[in-house]
């Protein structure tokens, strides 16, 4: 999965091949963990705000776009901390989402107060889902910004954490 990419360098050919089966024991699963966690490919870590890039290994301007943050992944993600009991790194990940979410104030007010609900069919004048992990800012191009299951999770999230007392409610 693109988010557990972290690594810039390539693995060499075939570097899994060994390791391929028929059928999988315990034993032999954790033979694949061992190889998988030497090359630090299930190593989930932020790369800047407490936030997850798609890949972080990509820079911020590449073309593939995967250097970018959805709100709905950093949730997923986010949330699987929180299960493991790592809830500074849950906090931390729903801190730089409100970060993000402070710069789109704007986009919010202006989608609520339209009476007419015109702006619901110009999504790009919606609160984005999608963007720069690094500089927390919005991405110029067209993008379907119309997901408000992925606002809704982050307010969920938010207010789960402030129940757990881990992430304080402010103004």
């Amino acid at each position: 999965r693109r988010m557990y990419d972290i690594s810039n360098a390539q693995p060499e050919p075939g570097f899994l091949q060994h390791l391929i089966r028929e059928e999988y024991t315990r034993e032999t699963l954790g033979e694949v963990r061992t190889v998988l966690e030497e090359r630090g490919t299930l190593r989930i870590q932020p790369v800047a705000h407490g936030l997850f890039a798609a890949s972080p290994s990509h820079a911020e301007d590449s073309a593939t776009g995967y250097q970018n943050a959805w709100v709905r992944d950093n949730i997923m993600v986010a949330n699987s901390f929180r299960l493991r009991g790592e809830i500074p790194i849950a906090a931390a990940c729903v801190n730089g989402l409100t970060r993000f979410f402070e710069t789109q104030i704007p986009r919010f007010r202006e989608i609520i107060d339209d009476p007419a609900k015109v702006l619901k069919e110009d999504a790009n004048r919606r609160p984005h889902i999608r963007f720069t992990a690094h500089s927390l800012k919005e991405r110029p191009e067209s993008w379907p910004h119309a997901q408000n299951d992925a606002l809704g999770q982050a307010l969920w999230f938010r207010c789960l954490l402030a129940e757990q007392g881990a992430l304080p409610f402010t103004e």
